[in-house]
């Protein structure tokens, strides 16, 4: 999910170039049969565009964005508490309190459960984020969500039923979760069809403004959400998973009630998957994805800059990893209560919140004006300064011997989320507009990709810091903050 709330604030200053060289391919493509497929009929009714029903479809979206940003926010650091709790209590063999939780064989076993999890959360995703979005588009938009949301509400149970029965279950039942996430494909396809909704009710003129007050909608909600797992936390381990739960079924009423946003041009495109018999011939389809996205590939590892760029996104999107294992450092480090760490957390969404919607839009048109250099020299000047400032965020957190210090470290760590959306600007001023929905593809793949390995790597190196009595506590952002300088250094 973390790329998703990157890239929606600049996403719709490509939609409009893309769509322009999108719709003579769906005409010509649709050009030899005219007529509806046999089961057109089936399909949802789509949303007819108008003045009138767009702030009603805005009203959906936004409540739909909310309740799924909420669960995302709420039930992180919850999680590592009811990992935590299993496996202290397998320790211990007996029910005990968190502060006897903070030893060196425990946070071992736990990073190794975490590691081995997001590694496994990340499969699905990777494996079938095209053939949902393939699905979206032929089926709609609304089916998807649901079977998304159903199952990460199923993932939810089989966790908290694990954690529950320590006495009776191994933790590692728990990675079993994953396997839900087949349903739907999980939290990032989530919010790539809630995007794709969004593109579908706007217009060429009122796109940017509705993406804008949509991610507006996800760093408030993500501000809230920490806040409240520190509450519930405090009353009860269970409590945050019963609100995330009720929030994604909360969005159950609101997929039945709106209407289907689908377009009727969009319900021509059925026509192009019967054309080429891909609607009932997943492999053929299969095969067909593969060899045009070789075609990026090939262009992309052929160019020393699309290399560069392509690494800058990779390395950045270990940020994700690295935020994962604050509250179990944060916790460890000053002997803190898990719930008492989600308020620090807020800080990363506080920042991003400045960062997204004041420094960045005003620093860039400033240094155009000033500076007179093209939108890419402008952009690759961000994208490196936001790399700069994210290694000395996690050198300063991985050195932090007090509160404010830490404080201060992950505001600067925040402050650097932003190389990742400049460099998409960058990548996509080095792509033809023909080519840059397989970029975006090919972005998505790096980044589930960087989960894969990020996750258990990080996980990993802080089993070890943990191993080291304190000496390098700090390491996993060390080896991190070393990594992205010695990028900004080489990168000319």
């Amino acid at each position: 999910m973390a790329a998703l709330r990157d890239c929606a604030a600049n996403v719709e200053n490509e939609i409009d170039a893309d769509s322009s060289a999108a719709e003579p391919l769906l005409q010509r493509q649709n050009s030899h049969d005219e007529r509806p497929p046999e089961d057109a009929s089936e399909a949802p009714s789509p949303w007819r565009p108008s003045r009138a029903t767009r702030v009603p479809m805005m009203v959906y979206l936004v409540l739909l964005m909310a309740l799924l940003e909420l669960e995302e926010s709420v039930q992180s650091v919850p999680t590592v508490r009811l990992y935590e709790s299993a496996v202290c209590q397998q320790y211990y063999k007996d029910k005990v309190s968190e502060d006897k939780c903070k030893t060196k064989k425990i946070q071992q076993t736990l990073a190794h459960v975490r590691g081995w999890q997001g590694l496994f959360d990340a499969l699905p995703t990777l494996l079938l984020s095209i053939p949902f979005g393939c699905l979206a588009d032929a089926k709609g938009r609304r089916l998807v969500l649901f079977l998304s949301e159903f199952g990460e509400i199923c993932r939810l149970g089989w966790i908290l039923m694990t954690c529950m029965l320590w006495d009776k279950l191994p933790i590692s039942i728990v990675w079993l979760s994953s396997l839900f996430r087949f349903i739907g494909g999980g939290p990032n396809v989530s919010f790539a069809v809630l995007l794709s909704m969004v593109a579908d009710i706007s217009t060429s003129e009122t796109r940017s403004r509705t993406f804008y007050f949509m991610f507006c909608t996800m760093l408030c909600v993500g501000v809230f959400g920490p806040i409240l797992a520190a509450v519930t936390l405090g009353h009860s381990l269970w409590l945050p998973y019963l609100i995330c739960a009720t929030s994604l079924a909360a969005s159950f009423p609101i997929l039945y009630l709106m209407p289907e946003t689908l377009h009727d041009s969009s319900k021509q495109q059925k026509l192009i998957f019967h054309t080429v018999d891909v609607s009932l011939n997943p492999f053929r389809w299969l095969r067909g994805s593969i060899k045009s996205s070789l075609e990026i590939y090939k262009a992309a590892v052929n160019d020393r800059r699309m290399v560069a760029g392509l690494f800058c996104v990779f390395l950045a999107q270990f940020k994700s990893a690295t935020t994962d294992i604050l509250p179990p450092y944060i916790s460890y480090k000053f002997h803190w209560p898990l719930s008492k760490t989600a308020v620090l957390i807020t800080v990363i969404y506080s920042v991003n919140v400045v960062l997204y919607l004041v420094v960045l839009p005003y620093t860039t048109t400033y240094l155009k004006r000033v500076t007179k250099r093209p939108t890419t020299s402008i952009d690759l000047l961000v994208s490196r300064t936001s790399l700069a400032l994210l290694s000395a965020g996690v050198f300063i957190v991985g050195f932090a011997n007090s509160i404010g210090f830490m404080f201060l470290g992950l505001a600067i760590f925040a402050a650097g989320f932003g190389a990742r959306l400049s460099m998409l600007s960058v990548l996509t001023g080095f792509t033809s507009a023909e080519f840059r929905a397989r970029l975006y593809t090919l972005l998505s793949i790096i980044e589930e990709l960087t989960r894969l390995i990020s996750t258990p790597l990080i996980q990993n190196l802080w089993a070890k810091a943990v191993a080291s009595d304190g000496v390098l506590l700090g390491l996993p952002f060390i080896v991190l903050g070393v990594s992205l300088l010695l990028y900004v250094v080489d990168y000319r």
